[in-house]
């Protein structure tokens, strides 16, 4: 990163912590990890790991691991220098922010220790705190326990004892990351008394499609407070801002009384979004927001994480969709309800693999609730107009992108099978999808590709550092990496416009090539694309009319069809007369 951008952050640093602990905050300040260049990493040790379960490199040195492609390296918690940059980090934060004696540090987040001796992790916890207390002798350590979940594997149950109970309880505040989808708490009742924070993430990487429990997340939430060992508090862990806020007032307002039914909540919080007063129109709304949490805001099991779910949309196409796994329950999802209506529902072609059951599994509630909820969101808007250009225009934005998610899906089904299109106008439908995704999106700047590189370039001091900032605003939705190493792409991808006509560029390029003859030819080609974003960024938005206007064509257009092939796809587990599927 630019130096100048360096510096002002730090600045900025100081601003934002100044004024945490004028409203009585105390924050939390980055502590050092063990991670340095290679040559201060040293020897690891005589019980170093030459192969990681992270990396496949035989040849890998001791004390290196692998991230996602990338290489870190680590010092021994034998070594002296460990400990002393432990209390050089502490010292020179004091020097700029003062302290509030909290220290945040994660030493083997989503990597395998260097050495496989149960001791190991042990030794570097002394390491670390002795470094921290030596700076602070009143430091407390705020450790994430999403190691113990993202790497079971590894972490049973008696190295986390072991790596626990080396560590002074007293210095010690545990932090679960995704208690409401993996709560660890359960694993290790309660962390043995230990003190803990129950936290809740939501989703990975920020993506901003409208999927959330709200059921679910304050059961988790008072089940905690009711454990032998409950929390000594709870807090929110997101990835990134902006995605369905509604989730995390609810977390937040269940943290500081007993959650009232989700029906009369949601009543009460429409309005006040809203600020409407006590009448048939904040009713509605609450009846709106009511049928979201019944629907995508139900969503029980399902999570946005980056192993489980993508969504047809964001996808990076491969060779073959139709063997792509999009989603897996964490657990039970809920029963999918029968379908009601009587149009004609469109014919879809043989059951193409596990892609429509992975789409039909995405539709766990009755579209027609979902429908009725959009309708009144635009009724209101056309209503009364001064209110679109607040959240109620985002949330016109989030439901549609609810809705027209699972319609390019349900389309794609029904446009291609894997020996190419069998229905040229469902086709043309499908990448229209993108389309107008990108119209509706341009109408609100938190959904405009073009607002958050611009957000980036705004520190920019020159030339050399607007083309770095870009380079990186592009890189954090897209690849995230490099072109082509293949490990973290689309990881935080975005309904914003921009990106979502950069992801039906993709699509229609797949649609031309369909079927594919060469794999290798394919990722050039998509690698290709890649670049090209990179270099040239995306596309300019669309010309628009107003949120709510273009709210209404697209439930017009999306509302019928989302129906009708809901119903056609579920059709299709149905037995025969004579017990056959059809």
């Amino acid at each position: 990163m630019p130096q100048g951008w360096v510096g002002a952050h730090r600045d900025l640093a100081g601003k934002i912590l100044t004024r945490q602990r004028e409203l009585g905050m105390r924050p939390v300040l980055p502590a050092f990890t063990g991670h340095v260049p290679a040559e201060l990493a040293g020897d690891a040790g005589p019980a170093a790991l030459t192969t990681a379960v992270d990396s496949a490199d035989p040849a890998d040195p001791a004390g290196a691991r692998d991230w996602q492609g990338h290489r870190t390296h680590v010092v021994g918690p034998e070594d002296p220098t460990f400990r002393r940059l432990a209390a050089a980090t502490v010292r020179t934060q004091q020097e700029f922010w003062g302290t509030d004696h909290r220290y945040a540090a994660d030493p083997f987040i989503e990597m395998i220790p260097v050495q496989e001796d149960p001791g190991y992790p042990g030794r570097v916890a002394a390491a670390l705190l002795a470094g921290l207390t030596d700076a602070d002798p009143e430091a407390t350590w705020f450790l994430q326990t999403w190691p113990f979940s993202y790497q079971e594997h590894f972490w049973t149950a008696e190295r986390v004892r072991a790596f626990l109970g080396d560590i002074d309880a007293g210095r010690l505040v545990l932090l679960d990351l995704w208690a409401e989808a993996q709560p660890q708490w359960r694993r290790f009742d309660g962390f043995g008394g230990r003190d803990w924070m129950w936290c809740a993430l939501l989703n990975f990487g920020g993506r901003n499609e409208p999927l959330a429990d709200l059921p679910g997340v304050t059961e988790e939430l008072e089940a905690a407070l009711a454990a032998s060992h409950p929390p000594m508090g709870a807090g929110l862990s997101m990835e990134a801002t902006g995605s369905v806020p509604v989730f995390f007032e609810r977390v937040l307002d269940a943290t500081w009384r007993p959650p009232a039914p989700l029906t009369e909540w949601l009543g009460d919080w429409a309005a006040q979004r809203y600020r409407l007063p006590p009448d048939e129109a904040a009713e509605r709304a609450g009846a709106a927001w009511d049928g979201l949490a019944r629907t995508v805001l139900g969503a029980g099991g399902y999570r946005v994480f980056p192993e489980a779910f993508t969504g047809l949309l964001t996808m990076r196409p491969p060779v073959n969709p139709f063997e792509t796994t999009l989603a897996r329950p964490s657990q039970a999802a809920p029963d999918t309800p029968g379908t009601s209506g009587t149009q004609a529902s469109p014919s879809i072609p043989g059951d193409p693999g596990p892609l429509a059951a992975e789409v039909r599994a995405l539709l766990w509630y009755e579209p027609d609730t979902l429908i009725r909820a959009w309708i009144t969101l635009v009724e209101l808007a056309e209503e009364h107009p001064h209110l679109a250009s607040g959240p109620l225009g985002a949330d016109l934005v989030e439901t549609a992108v609810g809705v027209l998610a699972r319609c390019g899906e349900l389309t794609f089904l029904t446009a291609f099978d894997p020996a190419g299109v069998c229905d040229d106008e469902a086709a043309e439908r499908f990448l229209t999808v993108f389309d107008d995704l990108d119209t509706l999106l341009a109408t609100r700047p938190e959904y405009r590709y073009d607002h958050w590189e611009a957000q980036a370039l705004r520190w920019a001091t020159s030339d050399e550092d607007a083309r770095a900032l870009a380079d990186n605003a592009r890189r954090l939705v897209t690849v995230w990496g490099q072109v082509g190493d293949g490990y973290l792409d689309d990881y935080s991808a975005r309904y914003w416009s921009g990106l979502v006509g950069y992801y039906g560029r993709r699509w229609r390029e797949w649609a031309r090539w369909h079927p594919i003859g060469t794999a290798e030819e394919w990722e050039a080609r998509l690698q290709q694309m890649e670049a090209d974003f990179l270099s040239e960024g995306p596309a300019a938005p669309p010309a628009h009319d107003s949120v709510t206007v273009v709210s209404r064509r697209l439930l017009d257009t999306y509302g019928p069809l989302f129906i009708n092939a809901a119903r056609a796809l579920r059709e299709q587990d149905m037995p025969d007369d004579d017990g056959a599927p059809r």
